[in-house]
């Protein structure tokens, strides 16, 4: 809550022009989600740069134009060429197979699996967000003493549908022709 509204000390290093653009794409994000009352979604081990993204392309209805907008907030340099690796507006899941045949679902869960502790055991060093409706919401800690090892090496990375992580939710798509020209370069 309170880095949406702009009173966490995390922006206290940001310039005005800049909080202020990261913000708006926060709440129209934070909106979206209020919008689907019946999906509960968890913020607790999210990644701001991934909710400002999401309200971006939410906002811009175009994966490019976000990813234009998040360069340039970002710093990428202006002769860099970021591209969507597909062309879809639909929302896809990151999921992961292992080895072993688990399935992993989203990229939060892939990247930084979290030791399974309750929150009052972990270190002091995870920060806890303040403000109404933020009780024990804990702000992502990729403090690799927190993270836990998969239990499995990942044998393959795919996309799921957003309703499902199984195999049958797991979405093949064309990749986009300006990624496949750039590679055949």
């Amino acid at each position: 809550y309170a880095i949406v509204e702009g009173d966490h000390p995390l922006w206290s290093e940001i310039s005005d022009p800049y909080k202020n653009t990261i913000r708006a794409f926060l709440v129209h994000f934070q909106a979206n989600i209020l919008r689907q009352a019946t999906l509960k979604f968890d913020f607790a081990n999210g990644s701001i740069g991934n909710y400002f993204f999401a309200g971006a392309r939410i906002f811009f209805r175009s994966l490019e134009a976000a990813i234009f907008l998040y360069s340039r907030v970002s710093g990428i340099p202006e002769g860099a060429l970021v591209l969507p690796a597909v062309c879809t507006e639909d929302r896809l899941t990151l999921g992961a197979e292992l080895q072993d045949g688990t399935m992993i679902r989203g990229q939060n869960e892939i990247s930084h699996p979290a030791v399974t502790q309750s929150p009052a055991s972990l270190p002091n060093s995870s920060r806890t967000l303040q403000g109404p409706g933020s009780e024990g919401a804990q702000l992502v800690n990729k403090n690799a003493d927190l993270q836990a090892p998969l239990e499995s090496p990942i044998s393959r990375v795919m996309y799921l549908s957003y309703e499902g992580m199984t195999h049958e939710h797991e979405i093949h798509l064309e990749v986009n022709p300006r990624v496949a020209q750039q590679l055949g370069k």
